[in-house]
């Protein structure tokens, strides 16, 4: 999965509001939660744990199939990662932006913080 754009605010006076964005997650269908895994323990050999998805990310699932990633910058940053490599993935973040009352934009222009998809 690629980098496709970013979700932000319309300002720096108005930036993204991450739990609106959690919120929208708790409510549209097609934006899907991880599910909790179980993993070993890496200070207790032996012994296992769960670890629970990121409530700020999502993946985009429609007619059962899965598009692409949000997920909320992993340095805090208010601003919204769009992973995909499917076209459609940039109109639903258009949708997803609009909702938010933000912007989507397929150039990212700082670097950002990589982390692992769900």
């Amino acid at each position: 999965m690629e980098l496709h754009g970013v979700i932000v605010g319309k300002s720096d006076s108005a930036p993204l509001d991450r739990d609106r964005w959690i919120a929208l997650c708790e409510s549209d269908p097609r934006l899907v939660r991880g599910s909790p895994v179980t993993r070993p323990n890496p200070f207790k050999p032996g012994e296992m744990i769960v670890i629970q998805p990121r409530r700020d990310a999502a993946s985009v699932v429609v007619s059962s199939r899965k598009l692409g990633l949000r997920e909320w910058a992993a340095d805090e940053s208010p601003l919204l990662n769009v992973w995909g490599s499917d076209l459609a993935i940039a109109l639903i973040a258009r949708e997803i932006a609009f909702l938010l009352d933000a912007i989507y934009s397929a150039e990212v222009e700082r670097p950002i913080a990589i982390v692992a998809s769900y």
